[in-house]
């Protein structure tokens, strides 16, 4: 008998945002919801649900000049894009001048770097002194 199953997962496919912009643009000039979305390959669900965050009630457009869309995930990330390269820029910086860095003092850095830059992390860094293990 197996001890650790691996559950098969389905590949997710990458959302195109250029795709749903597109099929956006055109329900916008006046063609059919889901016509728009197998034009330009989006799923229809998510060309609804991104229309519906671009309505107000009454069914008017809200003016935006370029809505911007995130996953579900980036309400809980610690640190932006910007960050999290300038410390990896950092790390690579201190293995070239042959002065590595173990796992728990990268984890220790994240965790003084979002100290010093006063960002909110997990109540578990707080309490250990030091970023989680997949943070």
């Amino acid at each position: 008998m197996v001890r650790n199953y691996i559950k098969k997962r389905t590949v997710n496919v990458e959302l195109k945002e250029r795709n749903i912009q597109e099929a956006i643009n055109e329900v916008k000039d006046g063609k059919c919801a889901k016509r728009a979305a197998e034009d330009n390959g989006v799923k229809y669900t998510t060309l609804y649900y991104r229309l519906k965050k671009l309505k107000t009630p009454e069914g008017e457009w809200i003016p935006q000049i370029e809505p911007k869309f995130n996953s579900k995930y980036t309400v809980n990330q610690v640190f932006s894009q910007v960050q999290v390269f300038l410390l990896v820029e950092y790390i690579i910086k201190c293995s070239e001048i042959n002065y590595g860095l173990t796992c728990k003092q990268i984890r220790k850095l994240a965790y003084d770097y979002s100290l010093k830059s006063n960002i909110k992390g997990p109540k578990a860094w707080s309490e250990n002194c030091i970023a989680g293990i997949d943070w």
